[in-house]
């Protein structure tokens, strides 16, 4: 997180959007930061990221979608060069690669659990209208 900070302290885009001074706004974030990334890392697991791209690679593309998640100024692309100008081991095309997969996974929960919610609802309307015909007999 350290290296993520460091380079939106860096990005132009960052640095007009706060109210304070770079270094300050970056270090408020990053507790927040690791919060959301966890869990996106924890998304990762649930799609082909794993083994798509090393360890290390996985990290950065959830740190992308948790700053992106985060602050909205700054486009994933443009996150993804970033963390490759921060260290070369991460290349943006396969950041960008595993940011996709999390995505992927994470579109995919929001849909299973709004169709979820929308079963759930219509199957508690069936059984609430099953109930009253049972108590008007």
């Amino acid at each position: 997180c350290r290296g993520c900070c460091c380079c939106c302290r860096r990005a132009e885009v960052f640095k007009n959007a706060c109210k304070n001074t770079p270094q300050q706004e970056a270090s408020e974030l990053r507790k927040e930061l690791l919060r959301v990334s966890e869990n996106f890392v924890l998304d990762s697991f649930m799609g082909f990221a794993p083994l798509l791209a090393q360890p290390r690679v996985i990290a950065a593309g959830a740190l992308a979608i948790a700053t992106r998640y985060i602050r909205r100024e700054m486009a994933i692309p443009e996150l993804c060069g970033l963390l490759n100008n921060a260290d070369a081991s991460l290349p943006a095309e396969k950041v960008r690669h595993v940011v996709d997969e999390i995505l992927n996974v994470f579109r995919t929960k929001s849909l299973a659990g709004s169709a979820t919610a929308a079963g759930g609802a219509a199957a508690l309307a069936g059984a609430a209208g099953a109930a009253r015909g049972l108590g008007a007999g």
